[in-house]
């Protein structure tokens, strides 16, 4: 079996690669990054080429953008997508596409309620109306034949994640802390409960979506915890994990990604049902792996 791999140098590309190196059923990867192939700049015959050329099985589409304004945000998450799944369907028409969406296409969950696939879309920021409107491309390709699955994935955490995450940011702040000496640090506010997943977790997911038998098309799968969790309690296992010893000043105004979402917690029933996947690992081996690799850079 041959996969593409697109954004295989971001945060999730890279735990993609190292799950789809490790899966037997896969022959060859071909792992594509943004200096290789820039999906929003990139022109349609040369994304046709490279699909003319290695003829895959599956592609696996975890690129895009999770900065800048909405159009910017749009043109990375929506209109890349949108010519990319119209080029599997006349290059690769058979190819199976997995997509990784972003719970951000939800926005603001019911407090104490896990969140279905079934739960109507209403995202309270840009980046989430940009990952709905690619969706919704990946759902119209999958209607006009072309066997997609989306994985919404809920909040990664591993080694590789960037600062635009909360996790990866704080983690790098504390890093900074100790090599400072500085007696705190600021974070945003952390009163607010996700569903942090682990990044090997949903590699798994993606891969389990990649080479399963019989036909996707159209599916969308939550990808998380299926637990709530406070960001105060995430943060407290990276001091405890650091031994960073100072004060955590949190700030009033939090970032625009997540803000107005005080809770957002997925219903992973369905993955389980579709792939036989489930998340195995804890939060804290997600945010030892974080931080041993924000230590070692």
């Amino acid at each position: 079996m041959r996969v593409v791999l697109l954004g295989s140098t971001g945060f999730l590309g890279g735990h993609i690669a190292a799950a789809l190196a490790a899966a037997p059923v896969v022959d060859e990867v071909v792992a594509v990054g943004r200096d290789e192939l820039d999906l929003e700049s990139a022109a349609d015959h040369s994304v046709a080429a490279l699909f003319e050329r290695c003829r895959p099985d599956a592609v696996i589409n975890a690129s895009g953008r999770t900065s800048g304004d909405l159009d910017a945000l749009l043109s990375a998450n929506a209109v890349a997508v949108e010519r990319l799944v119209e080029s599997l369907r006349r290059v690769v028409p058979a190819v199976r596409y997995v997509h990784l969406g972003s719970a951000a296409e939800y926005g603001p969950g019911v407090a104490e309620t896990l969140t279905a696939e079934a739960s109507v879309p209403a995202p309270s920021s840009p980046y989430g109306e940009a990952k709905l409107a690619g969706t919704q491309a990946v759902l119209h390709a999958a209607e006009a034949g072309l066997d997609a699955v989306v994985l919404r994935v809920f909040n990664p955490v591993g080694w590789g994640a960037g600062s635009a995450t909360m996790p990866g940011a704080v983690a790098r702040k504390v890093q900074s802390a100790i090599r400072a000496g500085a007696a705190s640090i600021e974070t945003g506010p952390l009163d607010a409960y996700r569903d942090f997943v682990d990044a090997d977790d949903v590699a798994d997911a993606v891969v389990r979506s990649a080479v399963a038998e019989g036909a996707l098309s159209g599916a969308v799968l939550n990808v998380g915890s299926g637990q709530g969790t406070q960001a105060r309690d995430l943060v407290e296992l990276l001091v405890k994990v650091s031994g960073f010893e100072g004060v955590i000043d949190e700030a009033r105004e939090g970032s625009a990604r997540s803000g107005g979402v005080s809770w957002q917690v997925g219903d992973v029933g369905r993955a389980r049902a579709v792939l036989g996947w489930r998340p195995r690992r804890s939060l804290s081996t997600s945010v030892e792996a974080l931080w041993d690799w924000v230590a070692s850079g």
